[in-house]
């Protein structure tokens, strides 16, 4: 059965790219465009998703502050979350940690290589 993903990205360029190279690799993908929307769809979801992908620059709501909600919610809280940020890597090694997100891709020019890199790593914590 394939593995459900919430993907929350502000950036349509970045949702697209996404979508396209997830579902290559059979994820199901649930799109939310920021922290309150992503924050409502995953408590409404009937079965919880495998995985959040979360960006940090998010308009309202950071992205630091959903995970942190996600984090301390008993519904939410063993769902696994992967930041991918184009913030500097100290904020968002920062932001996992305050998160509990279990790691982290930092988007750099090209988006291609950062979303094989959050690939390997969304396989590798689904695997555990």
């Amino acid at each position: 059965m394939p593995k459900t993903l919430v993907v929350v990205e502000d950036s349509q360029f970045a949702r697209a790219i996404l979508s396209k190279e997830l579902k290559k690799h059979g994820f199901n993908i649930v799109f939310a465009e920021d922290a309150e929307s992503g924050h409502i769809q995953i408590l409404q979801m009937e079965t919880k998703p495998d995985l959040i992908i979360l960006d940090l620059n998010l308009p309202a709501l950071e992205g630091e502050d959903l995970g942190i909600m996600l984090s301390g919610m008993d519904e939410t809280e063993s769902i696994p979350i992967v930041i991918f940020s184009a913030k500097p890597e100290e904020e968002i090694k920062r932001a996992a940690e305050l998160s509990g997100a279990r790691d982290y891709v930092r988007k750099d020019q090209d988006m291609k290589s950062c979303i094989a890199q959050l690939v390997k790593k969304i396989k590798v914590i689904l695997e555990e």
